[in-house]
């Protein structure tokens, strides 16, 4: 599944972070000279990096590659993406009836805050929150999302 979601869509699987912890990488002119060896990386923080299970991955490539609601980026697409990836297991795009379950708020002109109902199960929750924090999921870059359940 990696192979195929790389040679074809250019997706690797993701690594999420859970918490504050952020990830320090080894690329060029990135880190003070000699502190860190090229190609390598340095965890800090007090949280976990987890990389995505099969599951959490095709939800994640349903995100980014889902062509029905359009590229033009509003509340509408952004609630369906949400319960598509809330409910939708192993990647599979269940029908959306409603949007009800998930609320959208504009808390200041780059601020998006996304309500999740406690319908769905609190650890999925906190999955599309790392997702959306570790940029696993495509959103736009001019706003700051953050999941509240």
């Amino acid at each position: 599944m990696d192979w195929v979601a790389f040679g074809l869509y250019g997706f690797n699987r993701p690594v999420l972070t859970f918490g504050a912890a952020s990830l320090s990488e080894g690329v060029y002119n990135s880190n003070i000279y000699d502190l860190l060896p090229y190609d390598q990386a340095i965890i800090s923080g007090g949280s976990t990096i987890a990389i995505a299970t099969d599951d959490i991955f095709k939800r994640c490539l349903t995100w980014n590659l889902y062509k029905g609601d359009g590229f033009q980026f509003n509340v509408f697409w952004l609630k369906n993406r949400v319960i598509r990836f809330l409910s939708g297991f192993n990647g599979v795009a269940p029908r959306i009836d409603n949007t009800y379950n998930v609320s959208v708020t504009y808390e200041s002109s780059n601020s998006i805050v996304i309500t999740v109902n406690s319908f769905y199960a609190p650890n999925i929750v906190q999955i599309l929150q790392a997702a959306i924090t570790s940029g696993a999921v495509q959103l736009p870059f001019q706003y700051n999302f953050s999941v509240v359940y």
